[in-house]
C-alpha cells in the first residue's frame, strides 16, 4: 500500500457522499437525478438531468425544449336578453 492510501485510511477519510454531490442552476442546489427546465439564455430552454460524470456533477440534456401544459378555458357563455311585450 502506497504512502497515500495509509494516510487516508488513518485521517478517517471517507467517500463523498451523495447528499454533497448536487447541481447548482441560477443559485440554486439540486440534488442528483434531479430533472428540471435548463434555461441558458433567454431564448435557450432545455429538459436536463442533474448527475455525477467523472466524480463531478453535470446537467445531462434529456431533450429540446421544456414541457408544458396549457390550461383551455371554456369560451364564456353568450347573454342573450329576452324581451317580452
Amino acid at each position: 500500500m502506497n504512502a497515500f492510501a495509509v494516510l487516508a485510511l488513518l485521517s478517517g477519510a471517507s467517500p463523498v457522499s451523495a447528499a454533497e454531490c448536487q447541481c447548482v442552476t441560477k443559485g440554486q442546489r439540486v440534488d442528483l437525478g434531479t430533472v428540471i427546465c435548463l434555461e441558458v439564455s433567454p431564448s435557450v430552454r432545455y429538459l436536463a438531468r442533474c448527475e455525477r460524470v467523472l466524480n463531478n456533477t453535470s446537467w445531462r440534456k434529456l431533450g429540446d425544449g421544456c414541457p408544458s401544459a396549457g390550461l383551455c378555458l371554456p369560451e364564456p357563455a353568450r347573454h342573450q336578453s329576452f324581451r317580452t311585450g
